[in-house]
Order: C-alpha cells, then structure tokens, then sequence
C-alpha cells in the first residue's frame, strides 16, 4: 500500500480548560488556586471560570473547583449569590507550597538516587566484564603433559 501524501497536518492549540486569570476569577470573590470550604464544608481548589463559548469570555462563567478529597472537578454556585463560601487561611495556603516544594525535593531526590543506582550497576557490570576479559586472556593454555618417562633400567 503507498504511503499517504501529505503528512500530518498542524493542529490548533487548544484553549486553556478554565480561565484562569484575575478579571475572570475576580467577579465570583476568590481567585485561581485559592483554597476554599464549601458551604457542606468541604474543602477545595478553585480551577478556574469555564465559559460556555469561549471566544467570548466574560459572559455566563461557572467557576470550578477540584474538591481535596477526591479530587473530583465539579462547577459551584456564584459564591457572591450563595452564603458559605469561605477562603481558608493564609496558613493552609502557605502549609500547601511547603507541602508542594518538599514532594517536588522527595521526588527529585528519588529520582537522583535512581539514577546513580543505574550508574553503579553499569559500571559494576563493566568492571566484571573487563576482568571476565582480562581472565580469558592471562589464562594460560594448559601444556600438553609429556609422556610418561620409561622407568630407567637399572
């Protein structure tokens, strides 16, 4: 079968899955990646404004929020229009970035002690082959015994 003319061909990028920005996050009284409790008390991520046409932001955004604990995106009431929306503290949110930073530290560690593990075995590996080599060659090939000598006569 001959292969297709034309190749693959450049596709749109996508538009951002939420806005994100202040002026779209502003109007509903939090802002992207606040923390906040919800009115059943949950708490939660704010995403970000989805609109329902995107090429025209600013009218009839949703905010979404990915719950903490199951991590579930779900869109919420205005919180301007309905009672209970509550950011948390300035602590929880600095609690979360330390939290962040050391599982980006944990995970870059991991990944450096990995890599020097997979070092160590390949030069081991090298090691054991370059004396495998240098055995096969300082092995000395056995010397034909001669034979054996006719007892002298006494």
């Amino acid at each position: 079968m001959p292969p297709k003319k034309g190749g693959k061909k450049g596709k749109a990028a996508k538009a951002p899955a939420y806005a994100s920005k202040a002026a779209d996050c502003e109007p509903f009284g939090f802002l992207a990646r606040d923390l906040i409790r919800t009115p059943l008390g949950l708490d939660a991520v704010v995403l970000g404004v989805k609109y329902p046409d995107p090429k025209r932001p600013g009218e009839n955004g949703v905010m979404w929020v990915q719950y903490a604990a199951t991590k579930l995106e779900a869109p919420i009431e205005d919180p301007k229009t309905t009672a209970g929306y509550t950011k948390l503290s300035e602590g929880t949110h600095v609690l979360r970035e330390a939290n962040r930073c050391a599982r980006e530290i944990r995970v870059a560690r991991e990944k450096k002690e990995a890599a020097e593990a997979a070092k160590r075995a390949k030069e081991e590996a090298a090691r054991r082959e370059l004396e495998a080599l240098e055995a096969k060659k300082n092995k000395k090939k056995p010397k034909p015994k001669p034979p054996p000598a006719e007892e002298a006569a006494a």
